[in-house]
C-alpha cells in the first residue's frame, strides 16, 4: 500500500503498517476492517458523502481484493444493519449447495478442495443489495476502489506471505498459486505488490453491467463454462437462485441493561447469546472475583453452547419464534449450567482437530447513526484452493461444513452450510448504540466476540484494550486454548480438572480469532478497534451529519 491519505483520524506510515487508532474528540464516524486499504476505501466513501452502507460495501469489495485468503467474490456474506432511525435487519446471502450436490456426487476429499467443494457465491449479491437498499450512492461507486486495488496492486504483508506458504502446495496442485506468485514462481515477499488484472476486469464488468452479470450474464457464463470443463456442480439455476439475498429479523436478548442483536441460524448468533447467558450462571457457582474462575466459566460456557448446537441442529426455516424462545430461555440455560460440574471432566464430542475456517469482518458507522457489521468468507484459507482461470477469484469451500449425515446442514442438494459468523450490535436502554463487533476464525469467532463483549459491556474496558486482551477457547475434542499471560497456575489447575489437554498459546495468537469493533460513549463519540492478531486497521473521524438512509 502506498502512503495512506491523511484523512481525519487516520495515522499510518508509508509502509502501510498497522497503526493504533487514536480516539478523536467528537468523532461520529468509525471504520474497522481487517486490512488498511479496505479501511481507507470506506473512509474515502464517507468523506465523499456516502453513508455506512456505502462505506461497508466499498470495504467489502476492497477486502475481496486485499484479503484473498479470507474472503472474495467467490464466497459468502452476511450483514447486520442498523438504520439512522433505529431499525435493525440482517441481510443474508443465499449460499446454498448446488442442486447436484449429494454424498454420491461429492467425495469426502472433494468437500474440502476443488470446484465441487464450492457452494453458490452470495457475496456479490449481498454487497450490491447493501448499496442499493441501504446506501446513498450508486452501487458501482462502491466497487471502484476495489478495481483500482486489483489493477494497480497493494502491498503484500508478512502475515499474508505466511498464509500463502501454509497453502502453497494445495494451491500449486490446482495452478491457483500463479495469482500470488512473485519471481520464479515463489510466494510474494512482504513489501511486494500484488496485482490481479483478471480480478480487476471482473470487478469492472460488474461495475458497468451490474452484479446481476455474475448470476445471469457474461460472468455467469464463464463460471458455468469453468464448472462444466472441470467436473464442477454449479448450474445456471443454482446461480440465479442466489442472486437475491434474504432480509431477516435479527435475534436479540436483553443483557445487563442492553439489548443485543445478532444473526439467526445457520449463523452463530444463538450460540453466542447462549454462551453469554450461561457465563453469568456459571460465575455464580464457580465464584466471583477471581480472573481464573471467570475465564474458566467463560470457557465452559463456550464448550456447552457448541455442544448444544451439535445436539440440536436446525434448518433456518425451523428457527420459529417458539424455538427461539426455547433455545434462549432461562430453563434451557439453567439445564446447560447444571450439567457443568466444576470438578468433572468435559466429555469430548468430536475427534480430531477443530474444523478449519477463516473469514473477515468489518464495522462501519456514519455520523447519522447508520451502522453496518459485515462478515464475509470463503470458509478455509483460500477456500477450495482453486481459482477461476479467467475471472481471477478463489472459489469457497463451504461444502466442508455440511456433514455426511441425514440431518440439518447434512450434505444434500441445495443444503445450507452452517456458519459461526455473528456480527453483533449492543444498544442501551435509550436505544443508543454502544458496541458493534464481529470476528474471523471459525468457532473462535463466537468465543472471541463473547470475551470482547463482556470486557466492554461488563467491565468498562476500552474497545481496543478489550480486543487486545488475552483470550481463551474451548474445543469440542477435549482441548482448551489460552493465550499467555492469562494462563497462570490457578487457571491451569482449574482447567486440567475439566479438559484433557490445556494448550498455552502465544500472546495475540493468529488462531484465536480476529475481532473488528466500534464502541460509543455516553456522548455518542465513537472509538474503533482493529485486532493486532491480523492486519487490521481502525479509523475514526468527524463530519457534519447528513440525511440518513431510513
Amino acid at each position: 500500500m502506498d502512503t495512506l491519505v491523511a484523512l481525519q483520524g487516520i495515522a499510518c506510515d508509508a509502509g502501510g503498517k498497522r497503526a493504533e487508532n487514536e480516539k478523536i474528540d467528537g468523532a461520529r464516524q468509525g471504520v474497522a476492517t481487517a486490512f488498511p486499504d479496505a479501511t481507507d476505501a470506506a473512509s474515502r466513501v464517507l468523506a465523499a458523502g456516502g453513508n455506512a452502507a456505502d462505506a461497508a460495501a466499498a470495504a467489502g469489495w476492497a477486502l475481496a481484493v486485499c484479503e484473498p485468503s479470507g474472503s472474495g467474490i467467490g464466497g459468502h456474506a452476511t450483514a447486520l444493519i442498523r438504520t439512522a432511525d433505529g431499525r435493525m435487519a440482517v441481510l443474508e446471502g443465499k449460499a446454498r449447495a448446488p442442486s447436484a450436490a449429494t454424498m454420491c456426487s461429492v467425495s469426502r476429499a472433494e468437500q474440502h478442495k476443488g470446484r465441487k467443494a464450492a457452494v453458490v457465491p452470495s457475496m456479490p449479491a449481498v454487497l450490491a443489495e447493501l448499496s442499493t437498499r441501504f446506501g446513498r450512492l450508486d452501487s458501482a461507486s462502491a466497487i471502484t476502489p476495489a478495481i483500482a486495488l486489483a489493477e494497480y496492486g497493494f502491498e503484500w504483508t508478512r502475515l499474508q506471505r505466511r498464509e500463502a506458504r501454509w497453502c502453497w502446495k494445495h494451491l500449486s496442485d490446482t495452478g491457483a498459486q500463479a495469482i500470488l506468485a512473485g519471481r520464479r514462481g515463489r510466494p510474494l515477499k512482504a513489501g511486494d505488490r500484488l496485482r490481479q488484472p483478471l480480478l480487476a476486469r471482473t470487478l469492472a464488468r460488474m461495475a458497468r453491467h451490474g452484479v446481476a452479470d455474475f448470476y445471469r450474464g457474461g460472468i455467469a457464463r464463464e463460471i458455468l463454462r469453468d464448472m462444466a470443463e472441470n467436473d464442477g456442480l454449479m448450474t445456471a439455476e443454482d446461480l440465479k437462485a442466489a442472486s437475491n439475498p434474504a432480509l431477516r429479523e435479527p435475534v436479540s436478548i436483553g443483557y445487563r441493561g442492553h439489548t443485543l442483536f445478532t444473526t439467526p441460524p445457520p449463523a452463530g448468533g444463538v450460540t453466542l447469546l447462549q454462551g453469554l447467558k450461561l457465563v453469568d450462571r456459571l460465575q455464580d457457582r464457580y465464584g466471583a472475583g477471581s480472573r481464573a474462575a471467570e475465564l474458566s466459566a467463560l470457557l465452559d460456557a463456550v464448550y456447552s453452547a457448541f455442544v448444544f448446537r451439535e445436539r440440536w441442529p436446525l434448518e433456518p426455516f425451523e428457527f420459529t419464534p417458539s424455538v427461539r424462545d426455547w433455545m434462549l430461555g432461562d430453563d434451557v440455560v439453567a439445564e446447560m449450567a447444571e450439567r457443568l460440574k466444576p470438578d468433572e471432566r468435559r466429555e469430548p464430542v468430536e475427534r480430531g482437530p477443530e474444523p478449519p475456517g477463516d473469514t473477515t469482518h468489518l464495522c462501519v458507522a456514519d455520523a447519522d447513526g447508520n451502522i453496518v457489521a459485515l462478515t464475509q468468507s470463503i470458509q478455509s484459507l483460500y477456500g477450495a484452493k482453486v481459482a477461476h482461470p479467467t475471472l481471477g477469484f478463489f472459489y469457497n469451500n463451504y461444502l466442508t461444513t455440511c456433514l455426511r449425515q441425514a440431518r440439518p446442514n447434512g450434505l444434500a442438494p441445495t443444503c445450507v452450510p452452517r456458519s459461526n459468523i455473528c456480527p453483533t450490535l449492543a444498544v442501551d436502554a435509550r436505544n443508543r448504540p454502544r458496541l458493534a463487533l464481529g470476528a474471523a476464525g471459525s468457532r473462535r469467532i463466537v468465543s472471541a466476540v463473547l470475551q470482547v463483549m463482556r470486557r466492554v459491556l461488563d467491565q468498562g474496558s476500552s474497545v481496543q484494550a478489550a480486543v487486545d486482551a488475552p483470550r481463551g477457547h474451548a474445543l469440542l475434542n477435549g482441548k482448551v486454548w489460552v493465550e499467555r499471560p492469562a494462563l497462570d497456575a490457578e487457571l491451569l489447575e482449574l482447567l486440567e480438572r475439566r479438559y484433557d489437554r490445556v494448550v498455552c498459546r502465544s500472546p495475540q495468537d493468529y488462531k484465536m480469532g480476529c475481532v473488528q469493533a466500534l464502541a460509543w460513549d455516553d456522548d455518542g463519540v465513537v472509538s474503533a478497534a482493529a485486532d493486532p492478531r491480523r492486519d487490521g486497521f481502525a479509523w475514526t473521524g468527524r463530519t457534519a451529519p447528513q440525511r440518513g438512509i431510513a
